[in-house]
């Protein structure tokens, strides 16, 4: 694997594989409603295939949005920024992020993130995520953060941590679970929900 700073260099060397909870969110979350994947890399065929039909995926590497076309032509897939979304306030009913914090090892556009998607959710509106769970402290830099095997910047967890970013949502669910890393590894991960106050 090519050592870098950036997914846009590994596009075709990576398949994301951390698990959402499906099940979860097609429980609580109607199938018309508007659904922001946030960070879906080349898209998230999950969500889809279960019959949820008004899907918009952004991510912030031009080389995954473009193989989210190439492999899915259908998908709704945009490049943009996860600090400064280009939609409106209120504007969707569910957010995902499978691992996006994970991908943002800056604790400060951790916050803008999560401040954005509390933006553009409505009032109610649930957030549904995934993101990795630190290991002791091992290997680890300062607050968690590390450079994955082919160098690009992650951060790892505390799960006090990420309900921390999430304070000003009513925690709704969150359950640890085992899986492998993008590189093989054993690891956990922690599958959470979280809803906007009315």
């Amino acid at each position: 694997m090519t050592t870098t700073t950036s997914w846009n260099d590994v596009v075709d060397e990576v398949m994301f594989s951390v698990p959402l909870d499906i099940d979860d969110i097609t429980e609580r979350i109607p199938k018309q409603a508007r659904v922001l994947d946030l960070g879906c890399g080349y898209g998230r065929m999950s969500l889809r295939d279960r019959g949820f039909y008004r899907l918009t995926g952004y991510d912030a590497s031009p080389q995954l949005v473009a193989r989210g076309h190439a492999e899915a032509p259908g998908l709704e897939l945009r490049v943009a920024d996860a600090t400064h979304l280009p939609d409106s306030s209120d504007t969707f009913d569910a957010v995902v992020i499978a691992a996006l914090l994970t991908s943002v090892p800056s604790p400060r556009h951790q916050t803008m993130i999560v401040a954005e998607i509390a933006r553009v959710l409505r009032p109610g509106g649930e957030v549904f995520g995934v993101d990795f769970l630190r290991e002791g402290d091992a290997g680890y830099l300062a607050g968690g953060s590390f450079r994955a095997t082919n160098g690009i910047p992650m951060m790892h967890f505390k799960d006090t941590e990420i309900s921390a970013l999430f304070q000003d949502f009513t925690l709704v669910e969150r359950k640890r679970v085992g899986v492998n890393s993008l590189f093989g590894k054993p690891a956990e991960v922690l599958q959470y929900a979280f809803q906007l106050p009315k």
